[in-house]
């Protein structure tokens, strides 16, 4: 009888080991499946960033040609305004100092 017994609670023993290896096993593919799940959350984000970064610098490049067309702009309207000051200056000039008409003969 006590060896019925033995082995009834070596057959226990055997069972509950296989339980508690079960257990590890679910429990190491527990980890692996949060472990994956966790990265695939980061490669996503990292993407996500990265085309953040992209956007970011096309807009940059946006605002800085948008800056030269502007900055080409002023110059243009500066030269206007001086072009303009430059007539006037001649059109005084006339009035102060008239040309001599060369067609004219004199007698």
């Amino acid at each position: 009888m006590t060896r019925l017994k033995s082995q009834q609670a070596l057959e226990r023993q055997a069972e509950e080991f296989r339980r508690r290896l079960d257990a590890l096993r679910d429990s190491v593919n527990i980890k692996g499946n949060a472990s994956s799940a966790l990265e695939e959350v980061v490669n996503a984000k990292e993407n996500a960033a990265r085309r953040t970064k992209q956007q970011m610098r096309e807009l940059q490049e946006r605002i800085d040609g948008l800056a030269s067309i502007r900055s080409e702009i002023e110059t243009e309207i500066d030269t206007l305004g001086l072009n303009e000051e430059s007539r006037r200056v001649f059109e005084s000039f006339e009035d102060i100092c008239p040309k001599p008409k060369l067609w004219a003969v004199p007698r």
